[in-house]
């Protein structure tokens, strides 16, 4: 290779490494990836998104309490139930909630009392009752937050046999048997969370 050559082909070579610096480093500022989220932010999103999903499968959310100290099978024991709608959407309920049993009918909500780690239920229907079914009236739309609620005497429903550590399940259901609710409603059984308590002497 000639002198004149090489001087033409350096010259090139410069002039090509010229145009093409800048747009590599256009390149590298602008192809940047975003910086990665950290672990905390990942775990954030994904318990948002797990409620998300629960609250579709369960939008009714039931609690129970015990309005009571040290309940005694010679006392009443009062319980407060409770019912929110814990989705986004409105949710159409039975604001009546009167007490029955599983098998009954013209009712909304039934106990269950079990012993610890057990599925037997041992609470005994304490009263034959006659009741109509409910009204129209009587149904409602919870809005998301909203909730219904209201209170009764377990004993007065229920008889226990005897002193003890026991689980209660509150449940409610608005399509049972032979009722004629709207159209919307809430359909199926739900369930609170089984509660511990125990009855005294």
């Amino acid at each position: 290779m000639t002198k004149t050559k090489s001087i033409r082909l350096f010259y090139l070579l410069n002039c090509f490494a010229i145009f093409l610096c800048p747009l590599f480093l256009i390149n590298g500022c602008t192809g940047k990836e975003p910086a990665s989220k950290d672990k905390n932010t990942l775990l954030s999103e994904q318990k948002k998104e797990d409620r998300r999903k629960m609250v579709e499968k369960n939008p009714l959310k039931i609690t129970v309490e015990i309005r009571a100290g040290k309940p005694r099978l010679s006392q009443a024991l009062s319980l407060e139930v409770r019912l929110s709608n814990q989705s986004e959407q409105p949710v159409m309920v039975n604001r009546r909630l009167a007490v029955g049993y599983r098998e009954s009918q013209a009712r909304e909500i039934f106990v269950e009392v079990f012993q610890p780690d057990s599925v037997q239920n041992i609470a005994k229907p304490a009263q034959l009752y006659q009741r109509n079914y409910s009204v129209k009236t009587d149904y409602v739309w919870l809005q998301p937050g909203q909730s219904v609620g209201t209170s009764f005497d377990l004993f007065e429903w229920y008889a226990v046999s005897a002193p003890g550590k026991y689980e209660l399940v509150i449940y409610y259901q608005a399509d049972e048997s032979g009722a004629s609710p709207p159209s919307g409603v809430l359909k199926g059984t739900w369930s609170s969370p089984r509660l511990a308590f125990e009855i005294y002497p």
